[in-house]
């Protein structure tokens, strides 16, 4: 908050449980998700709901651990079924999935190891999905 503040940026976070959350009707500008490793019905009602929440040219951001993390040993979630890959993000977001007025523009959905310094415990390669999105102007 004390960075956004610094650079004029406006910026409101929540915490809520994601399973009940209201997310609105093109109420946001941005959704963004990191390492938010969810239960595969709570994550896809999540990203189902992400484009009708959004505003026209709104973005989804998300980064998260793919399932080859487990080599890597450096943190996120213990078990594979929490983890997201290209494929789920692609399918969820691809036109077929969403309504006629909902329509993301996949921009980047890639997977790669990366080097992360977050702490003892997430230090080292990682194995990530990097997605971005935007809701199509219609």
């Amino acid at each position: 908050q004390q960075l956004a503040a610094q650079r004029g940026v406006k910026l409101e976070t929540r915490v809520a449980d994601l399973a009940s959350f209201d997310f609105g009707t093109g109420q946001w500008d941005a959704i963004v998700s990191i390492y938010n490793h969810l239960p595969p019905p709570i994550r896809e009602l999540v990203l189902k709901t992400v484009p009708n929440a959004l505003k026209p040219g709104g973005y989804f951001l998300l980064e998260a651990y793919t399932p080859k993390q487990l080599d890597y040993k450096t943190g996120g979630p213990p078990s594979e079924v929490l983890m997201y890959s290209s494929k789920i993000l692609g399918d969820a977001f691809d036109a077929s999935a969403t309504g006629e007025d909902e329509k993301m523009e996949i921009i980047k959905n890639q997977e790669l190891v990366r080097s992360v310094k977050e702490g003892k415990f997430h230090t080292g390669d990682a194995a990530v999905v990097q997605f971005l999105a935007k809701k199509v102007n219609v």
